[in-house]
């Protein structure tokens, strides 16, 4: 059986908005006294409970509410997060299966090709339904003799001919010519699945209406060193397609694709022009061409797979430099081809303002102890708020996409550096000639 997760109804988002009114009401309710509004607040308080009731207060209310809602703007808003972290799955059957390509890129992996192939023939798809394809073009290693021995075990296609670009993309683009399935799914050359993932992609493609679908990813080294631990913490929320993707999904609102661990209708793809070879984050173009075309893509939560992250600094910087690069690459086009300016403007502030949130906990803390020793407790109180709500996302995050090895959270200090050096790139002019390329991991 496969697991999706359904869009909430409005009277969830209702209810959920209430509640929070609520906490916030009385909070502002019982430390407004303690903080800079207390003259206006007290003032306004003892005439509406004793009297006279005049035009002035109504004017006093209105900036009480306008400054609450600013004050209490953005705990509100990751306390709404929280709230759409749980919530009901649906159970679908798996009768659906067409068959699928399986495409993985793969110059110069022999250490790590040969346990990628032996997890995808163990998946529990149909054989007679799935092909594996894998690109080696270029490879100067043994990766090729080894994935044609793994030729002689299953439905596996090994293709070396020459590329006409360099890269991933272009690799991806060879394998897709000769690619038999109606769906793809594309994997890196170090990613291994478990038995389900295949059919736990495909299974949600049933539906007409659903074009591409995207599963979570683990880090496979994650106990390396500080960094990769800090690498799979971040990976449970975000960029690992975990639960902040989960949450959009309730929320119903777009979800990104990941350059790996996803799965999308090879007509559609094609006529997309396949992938962007001149892109620096081929999977980014995909995801906004989609986006443009409001083209859904659906979180599979039960479509796990995981992969290798680089283990020292300077692979790992290099690598996030060049997804910052491309992404704002793929922002500029967007803005350039799209209609509606506005609500693709909005639609990127909401995403950067979830995606950061582990660089505003610091911030939040810092403020609350200032506001604390100012003697505003109004204001520590919203800083706080904002502290509890994003530190729960994380346990949250870990406990459903981080196997609830909660030593994560002990590098969240990692995480929160991660979040703040991508956040400082992107205001970084890329050096000319970036290009794709292979990122280390060892």
């Amino acid at each position: 059986m496969t697991a999706i997760i359904p869009k909430s109804r409005k009277l969830r988002l209702l209810v959920t908005i209430a509640a929070l009114a609520f906490l916030v009401g009385y909070l502002f309710d019982f430390f407004a006294p303690k903080s800079f509004l207390a003259p206006q607040y007290l003032s306004f308080r003892d005439a509406l409970l004793h009297g006279p009731f005049g035009l002035e207060h109504i004017l006093v209310f209105l900036v009480l509410l306008f400054t609450g809602l600013i004050v209490f703007a953005v705990p509100s808003y990751f306390g709404l997060m929280l709230s759409y972290a749980f919530g009901t799955v649906s159970i679908i059957a798996p009768l659906f299966t067409p068959f699928v390509s399986i495409l993985i890129p793969a110059k110069n992996h022999e250490k790590e090709i040969g346990k990628t192939l032996e997890s995808l023939l163990k998946s529990d798809y149909p054989k007679d339904k799935m092909e594996i394809v894998v690109v080696t073009s270029g490879s100067t290693d043994r990766t090729t003799d080894i994935c044609k021995e793994f030729a002689s075990m299953g439905p596996v296609r090994v293709i070396d001919g020459p590329l006409k670009r360099k890269g991933k993309p272009a690799a991806l683009n060879l394998g897709l010519a000769s690619a038999k399935g109606e769906l793809i799914a594309v994997y890196d050359a170090d990613t291994v699945i478990k038995p389900e993932t295949i059919r736990n992609h495909v299974a949600p493609l049933s539906d007409s209406e659903v074009f591409a679908t995207i599963g979570p990813i683990q880090v496979l080294n994650q106990g390396e060193n500080k960094l990769t631990k800090g690498v799979a913490l971040e990976g449970t929320y975000y960029a690992g397609a975990g639960l902040l993707f989960e949450i959009r999904e309730r929320l119903g609102q777009e979800i990104h694709l990941m350059g790996r661990n996803y799965c999308i209708r090879k007509d559609l793809l094609k006529s997309l022009g396949g992938f962007e070879e001149t892109s620096l984050t081929e999977d980014f173009s995909l995801m906004f061409k989609l986006k443009e075309q409001e083209k859904r893509i659906m979180f599979s939560p039960k479509a796990i797979a995981a992969d290798l992250v680089p283990p020292k600094w300077d692979a790992l910087s290099a690598q996030r430099k060049r997804w910052t690069a491309g992404w704002n690459d793929e922002n500029k086009k967007l803005m350039a081809r799209t209609t509606n300016k506005g609500k693709a403007g909005l639609s990127l502030i909401n995403f950067l303002l979830q995606g950061n949130y582990a660089m505003l906990t610091p911030l939040a803390i810092v403020l609350a102890a200032i506001f604390w020793v100012l003697g505003d407790y109004l204001l520590t109180t919203a800083a706080l708020l904002t502290v509890i709500f994003t530190l729960a996302l994380t346990v949250v995050s870990v406990h459903k996409y981080g196997n609830k090895k909660y030593s994560l959270l002990a590098y969240f200090p990692v995480f929160i550096f991660l979040t703040m050096f991508m956040f400082k790139c992107g205001f970084v002019k890329p050096k000319k000639g970036l290009e794709w390329e292979k990122t280390p991991t060892e």
